[in-house]
């Protein structure tokens, strides 16, 4: 998909994320590079690779467009869109999303996320996002209020359900597990 959108402008910087970094990548004619080794990408760069951890949220800060692998792939079953989408990104997906696919589902009536089917699918919403840059701003201000919502959401259960503990009559308690001090600093 990257090889047939390179050859229009803007030219464009695939970032790849890929879930077990160490492993070697698939040979390719594009120009790669690995963030370990360089982190800032050349100017010939065609392939970042992100092989460094704890930095995703940087690449997804710098990119308001994401294709979230792993879900044109049955196998692998997608990824939480949750991430990028806090971070103002419009989310593209494919179709094999297993235990997100309630969560992809809102995404997409949200409008900040858009389901795709194959690698020619994601290729024509890549160009034509490219030619619409308006439609990825929407898509990506879209996605960053659908994390919020949920993210509040989940931020006020907690907070209630941590404020119930504080407040629990330490009688009804629970019970710690027979044989466990629970002042024990050993294991």
């Amino acid at each position: 998909a990257h090889a047939a959108l390179r050859r229009q402008p803007p030219a464009l910087l695939r970032l790849l994320a890929p879930r077990h970094p160490n492993r070697p990548l698939p040979a390719t004619s594009l120009k790669t590079q690995r963030h370990s080794a360089n982190p800032l990408p050349q100017p010939d760069t065609q392939v970042h690779v992100i092989d460094s951890f704890g930095e995703l949220g940087l690449f997804y800060r710098a990119a308001p467009l994401v294709f979230l692998g792993g879900s044109l792939v049955d196998s692998l079953a997608g990824h939480n869109p949750l991430e990028p989408a806090r971070l103002n990104c419009l989310v593209l997906h494919g179709i094999h999303l297993s235990a997100y696919s309630a969560l992809y589902a809102e995404l997409d009536a949200a409008a900040a996320g858009q389901p795709i089917e194959s690698e020619a699918a994601l290729v024509q919403t890549i160009d034509r996002l490219l030619r619409h840059p308006e439609l990825v701003q929407t898509g990506a201000q879209a996605a960053g209020r659908f994390a919020r919502a949920r993210g509040d959401g989940i931020l006020d259960q907690a907070t209630q359900h941590l404020l119930a503990l504080m407040h629990r009559d330490p009688e009804a308690a629970p019970a710690a597990p027979a044989g466990h001090d629970p002042m024990s600093t050993t294991t």
